[in-house]
């Protein structure tokens, strides 16, 4: 009978173990409170004994924050948890109108890391920071391609009272849309009878006169082609996919225009 009494106890201590051991490698599954998600950490952080928030920063590469996404595009996305802890814990998804995983995230770094649940695909903590007051995670993620909609984005993060256990705790979350950068691969601008387009099938711009000069610019302002070839057409076959700004001066007088183009 005692010999029994002793198993019982090694037996519910272990699994008290396994759990927090679970919880500070993070819960797995879907726990950010996006649709076709298991809520959100609150299921079983709670009680709360201390207080925080959290947000999602979407930047581009050059560090400008953004609303709006162009399709096929680097960008970083940050998830900061802030209160009076110094243990830390999220998840966070990207999904469609369709309520289903969108964008590709890169390389996890240290201590998260991005596995697929259901229709999601989640980034989330494997290892809990430790810093106290505040915590921030950063990973690349490209958008998706041209087409895709409005995006929602969804995170949960556990500020933890750090007392070893799930009660205590608070859960802080957030989500925030970024709408899609107008696909159209021409847009006039400037409008005369110098007449330019993209060519999206063999990757030209291409145009109704000589082209006497072309300036392609990238959506961080940044010249990534220069063209003086006097020809009716400029390959740009070269260029990464995403969204592009045209400046194109023709063989006539005053014949200048700017278009927007698309590479997929």
């Amino acid at each position: 009978m005692k010999l029994r009494k002793i198993t019982i106890v090694t037996i519910s201590l272990s699994a008290f173990y396994l759990i927090l051991s679970s919880n500070s490698s993070g819960p797995g599954g879907n726990r950010t409170g996006s649709p076709g998600s298991s809520g959100n950490c609150s299921g079983c952080h709670s009680n709360a004994q201390v207080s925080g928030s959290v947000d999602i920063l979407v930047k581009d590469l050059n560090g400008n924050p953004i609303t709006t996404y162009i399709p096929n595009t680097k960008y970083n996305i940050t998830i900061n948890s802030s209160g009076n802890s110094s243990k830390y814990g999220f998840q966070f998804t990207a999904m469609n109108s369709s309520n289903q995983k969108v964008g590709t995230f890169g390389t996890a770094p240290s201590k998260t890391s991005v596995y697929n649940s259901g229709q999601a695909q989640i980034w989330g903590h494997t290892s809990p920071a430790t810093t106290s007051q505040s915590a921030s995670w950063t990973i690349e993620w490209t958008s998706p391609a041209a087409g895709t909609g409005e995006i929602s984005m969804y995170t949960a993060s556990v500020i933890s009272n750090g007392n070893n256990s799930d009660n205590g705790d608070f859960v802080a979350t957030k989500n925030i849309k970024l709408t899609e950068s107008s696909t159209n691969n021409t847009v006039k601008i400037a409008v005369n009878d110098f007449k330019v387009y993209f060519d999206q099938n063999n990757s030209m711009i291409k145009a109704n006169q000589e082209l006497k000069r072309i300036l392609v610019w990238d959506y961080s302002g940044k010249l990534v082609k220069s063209s003086e070839e006097n020809n009716t057409h400029c390959s740009v076959n070269n260029l990464k996919p995403g969204a592009y700004i045209v400046n194109a001066w023709g063989s006539t007088s005053n014949s200048k225009t700017t278009i927007k183009i698309v590479i997929d």
